[in-house]
């Protein structure tokens, strides 16, 4: 692997692990395209491919995870009992779905990505319009003590299977389910996504480590795990997750709406190369 690539991965962890920080997203969108390009150069069974792009990483995801949860419990935005609450059923939901529809070949990525693409512009446009009312309240945000548990599940449930369906993570339907429905303050619920993708992750990152695969010699890897791809994007987020919390803190409302908006036309430009 040449130095200049190392270099590329060490800064994508870097803007991931800040971006993940800030806005509870996670990194896959920034992650992704760089592990494809690489696994696409090694000689790997093309039955392997894209469970080699997903297991990456879900290791990256899953370290900037815990460091960002971390920071968030340093700073009082740890909410255990939600995280469990919600965390749980995503699980539940992402193997579920993966069993049912993925490995079934029921599946269609096409049709899929063609309603997500829908339910984002959405979603879009609700968060524009919440900016706009969030930059005219200037309110303040206080610390959010849900009444019952039980309105957590769904969104948990579902965050699991949009994951398990387009790989992009749970976040991207968690936020706007808790800032819309549940009414949650913006930065609760990016704090709350963020710990939630790292519990949906562990499982399918376990999965990952103990499978058999080979490749090519010199490439040390454990299971599905290449360790020459993702120390360098782990060593770069680890240095930027807690700075992106801190700075997650700090920020009005109403910019980390526009900052989710602009993640989200990332993430619609996307599926549409994609298609």
């Amino acid at each position: 692997m040449e130095f200049t690539f190392i270099l590329y991965l060490f800064l994508a962890g870097a803007f991931g692990g800040f971006m993940a920080g800030l806005l509870g997203v996670g990194g896959g969108v920034v992650f992704v395209p760089l592990i494809t390009h690489y696994i696409g150069t090694i000689a790997v069974p093309e039955a392997s491919f894209s469970a080699l792009v997903m297991a990456n990483s879900f290791s990256v995801i899953f370290v900037i995870g815990i460091f960002g949860t971390l920071k968030q419990k340093k700073l009082g935005q740890f909410y255990p009992k939600i995280i469990l609450a919600t965390g749980i059923p995503a699980v539940i939901g992402s193997i579920g779905t993966s069993k049912l529809l993925v490995i079934s070949g029921l599946y269609s990525k096409h049709i899929f990505s063609v309603f997500f693409i829908g339910l984002l512009c959405f979603v879009l446009f609700r968060f524009l319009v919440e900016a706009i009312k969030q930059k005219k309240n200037k309110s303040v945000e206080t610390i959010y003590q849900p009444e019952n548990l039980n309105v957590f599940l769904l969104p948990g449930f579902l965050s699991g299977i949009i994951a398990a369906l387009s790989g992009l993570g749970g976040g991207i339907v968690m936020i706007p389910y808790f800032t819309q429905l549940l009414k949650m303050p913006i930065k609760s619920a990016t704090a709350i996504s963020l710990s939630v993708i790292t519990l949906g992750a562990l499982p399918l990152l376990i999965f990952y480590l103990f499978q058999d695969i080979k490749l090519p010699l010199g490439m040390p890897h454990t299971g599905h795990i290449i360790w020459a791809l993702v120390v360098p994007m782990i060593l770069g987020s680890m240095l930027t997750v807690g700075f992106g919390v801190s700075l997650s803190k700090k920020i009005s409302p109403w910019l980390v709406f526009i900052l989710l908006s602009v993640f989200i036309i990332f993430t619609i430009l996307k599926l549409l190369i994609n298609l």
